[in-house]
């Protein structure tokens, strides 16, 4: 998976959007990536004869609810049996609060999608039952769903039906079958799951942070949860039997890939994280020496002076002088 690939699938994570199909043309990844990224729109004769074009703009306008536009574009690709169009198309029926709300039309996509194998289709009936979208709530069906879809391999349900133990919905608390279900979604790298079972080794006591921090850190690799951040951040300040240098190191990746200060939600001295947010806050993007000199004295003045952050300042300053000679070559 390249950098826009990752970059489409984080950015559809955070939107709590759980269907996106792998990209089937490597030639259609800049034009999704640069669709949901930059906002710039797909022309509708390409969507003609392009599956993936054509879902991935739905999904684009069903993100941003446009559901007129993404009714239409899904609408076109159930002609092409695009089973993960039904379901998107379910989807949009089967929620009450939108006006397009018809319930019968969305159970009978979803089960056309079932049909056809989709899996999600199975997790979404389930959340159907679930809530009492425009059906008689029913916890046992919506378990019975939930089960079969995890059967078969999908982690959203996987992941789901351990929340259901956590939290004892629809029955008593099972931490044990809690573990069970969140370890089974995380080995299909649902990154919620991830965060779920870090909770409970959390919950367990010091001798198992270790085990949360990689967890924590595994899902921030794979789509730069906040929350996992958050929790990091949070042991880094609270407990100081804990890694902090594997911490650091997995916050340091959550800032250098979002752009993100950490303190914008917790204080930590560590001088990774420090360079790191203060260098993707503050580093001038064009070729201003002047300015990049003053944010390496922000940050040499921000803490005390260490070998990592002296080893951070001459990265600094080798920069400033790879620019300098490159800026001097174009104008000579």
């Amino acid at each position: 998976m390249n950098d826009y690939e990752q970059q489409i699938m984080r950015y559809l994570k955070s939107t709590n959007d759980y269907i996106y199909p792998k990209i089937s043309n490597p030639e259609n990844i800049k034009k999704i990536h640069d669709l949901f990224m930059n906002k710039i729109l797909i022309d509708e004769k390409e969507l003609i004869n392009n599956s993936d074009l054509a879902f991935y703009s739905g999904n684009y306008y069903k993100i941003n609810h446009n559901y007129t536009n993404a009714i239409k574009i899904f609408e076109m690709e159930i002609n092409k049996d695009n089973s993960d169009a039904l379901c998107n198309l379910a989807y949009i029926y089967g929620n009450r609060k939108l006006k397009y709300f018809d319930y019968e039309k969305a159970k009978k996509l979803y089960k056309i999608s079932i049909n056809k194998g989709n899996l999600n289709a199975i997790y979404g009936l389930a959340c159907t039952y679930e809530c009492g979208e425009g059906v008689r709530q029913d916890y046992k069906k919506a378990f019975e769903l939930f089960k079969i879809a995890a059967n078969k391999g999908n982690s959203y349900a996987m992941n789901y039906i351990g929340f259901i133990y956590y939290e004892g919905t629809y029955f008593d608390k099972n931490y044990e079958k809690a573990f069970e279900y969140f370890n089974m979604s995380v080995k299909h790298g649902n990154s919620t799951a991830m965060i779920n079972l870090a909770t409970l080794y959390q919950q367990k006591g010091t001798e198992h942070f270790d085990m949360a921090i990689k967890l924590y850190g595994m899902a921030i690799q794979i789509d730069d949860t906040f929350v996992s951040a958050e929790h990091l951040g949070k042991m880094y300040k609270e407990n100081m039997t804990v890694n902090r240098n594997l911490i650091a190191k997995h916050l340091a990746t959550y800032c250098e890939n979002t752009k993100t200060r950490v303190n914008a939600y917790i204080d930590l001295n560590h001088p990774d994280i420090v360079w790191k947010t203060y260098l993707h806050k503050f580093w001038p993007t064009k070729n201003n020496i002047e300015n990049k000199i003053i944010v390496l004295l922000l940050i040499s003045k921000k803490r005390n002076t260490s070998k990592i952050n002296m080893k951070w300042m001459v990265k600094g300053i080798t920069m400033i002088i790879i620019e300098y000679v490159v800026t001097l070559q174009k104008t000579h």
